[in-house]
């Protein structure tokens, strides 16, 4: 076990704590809820490492709800699936899972027919890294914003996205992979969100010498329900207005909302 609960914090989390957060982020706090994050801040003094073999530091069935925004397409496919066991295993007979990721089905829509207004700045903040993308000769333009979302990386000299210890030299590069336009709108015209991700994995795998990726997973919504009903989970719904008003204590649950697919799986 890579996350250690002692003894006092374990009693207060069956206390007081009936909600799980998968990947909140170093700030998140809320009464109720247990955070599991990577990246150590004051609100998140017990990091915790997603790994394809990570083990959550609950007992079977103890958790009520479990929530995650923007944090699965992080991660890698194998990772991925074990986070959903997990959760499974920790979640009490009828809990709810809800996952908030970007809406890919929407982005790739807008990708195919050149709809610019879901690849602005206001909701990706494109401007953070742009200048990143100078350094390797990247155009700031819809094929490569678009192409970022569904799989963005950066290099050890742009430092760390996730902690934000970030530079700015010369060489930092934090983007889309690096291929032509043409590669990119060939690979769009028939392929899947998850199908077109694996393959900008490949490309940068296979180009870079050094890499972390950021975004590494995409799914439509018929891609996620496969996963989560090969996970065990029941989908109940994708209705995103559904979603937000059953759930609408959850904190954070309306962020980056016009950007985002939802889904209720139990």
């Amino acid at each position: 076990m890579n996350y250690i609960l002692t003894w006092k914090r374990l009693h207060d989390f069956l206390r007081g704590h009936h909600s799980l957060n998968i990947g909140g982020g170093p700030d998140f706090h809320a009464i109720g809820w247990l955070n599991l994050e990577e990246v150590k801040s004051i609100n998140n003094s017990n990091p915790f490492k997603f790994t394809p073999d990570c083990i959550f530091p609950l007992e079977d069935c103890i958790i009520k709800n479990a929530y995650t925004s923007h944090c699965l397409e992080h991660l890698d496919s194998d990772t991925v699936r074990r986070v959903l066991r997990e959760t499974l295993r920790v979640l009490e007979n009828g809990g709810r899972l809800i996952i908030k990721i970007p809406d890919y089905d929407l982005l790739l829509n807008a990708w195919r027919n050149n709809d610019a207004n879901m690849f602005r700045n206001e909701l990706w903040g494109f401007d953070s890294v742009l200048y990143t993308w100078k350094n390797r000769n990247v155009e700031d333009c819809l094929d490569y914003r678009a192409a970022m979302i569904f799989c963005g990386f950066f290099n050890d000299d742009y430092g760390d996205h996730f902690s934000k210890r970030i530079s700015e030299t010369k060489n930092a590069y934090h983007g889309p992979p690096v291929v032509d336009i043409k590669f990119l709108r060939n690979l769009i015209k028939e392929h899947s969100p998850s199908q077109i991700c694996t393959e900008l994995r490949k490309v940068v795998m296979q180009a870079e010498k050094d890499y972390h990726f950021n975004h590494c997973n995409a799914w439509s919504r018929s891609e996620l329900e496969h996963l989560l009903v090969s996970a065990d989970f029941d989908v109940l719904t994708f209705d995103k207005e559904i979603i937000l008003r059953e759930f609408a204590h959850f904190p954070g649950i309306e962020e980056m909302k016009e950007q985002s697919m939802y889904c209720w799986a139990r």
